[in-house]
């Protein structure tokens, strides 16, 4: 589990947040507009940064921990 940001090339300032559990599977935990070079420098960011901690630990506390864990949620 890694935590990613994405970006939209077509407006820089816009930032998704999530949790990476495969190359193409994310769990997105939220986003922000970026006003600041580090997250940690706005309340905003460091809330998104606290909502990917969250998110990491009950996906681990939940095993859903690969792919193959999330196959069952598709139904």
């Amino acid at each position: 589990m890694q935590k990613s940001k994405a970006k939209y090339k077509k407006s820089p300032w816009l930032r998704l947040y999530a949790v990476r559990i495969a190359s193409d599977l994310f769990v997105i935990t939220g986003g922000a507009i970026k006003l600041t070079k580090l997250m940690e420098e706005r309340e905003h960011t460091q809330q998104e940064l606290c909502k990917l901690d969250l998110v990491k630990n009950y996906l681990f506390d939940q095993g859903l921990l690969d792919k193959d864990d999330f196959e069952y949620l598709k139904t």
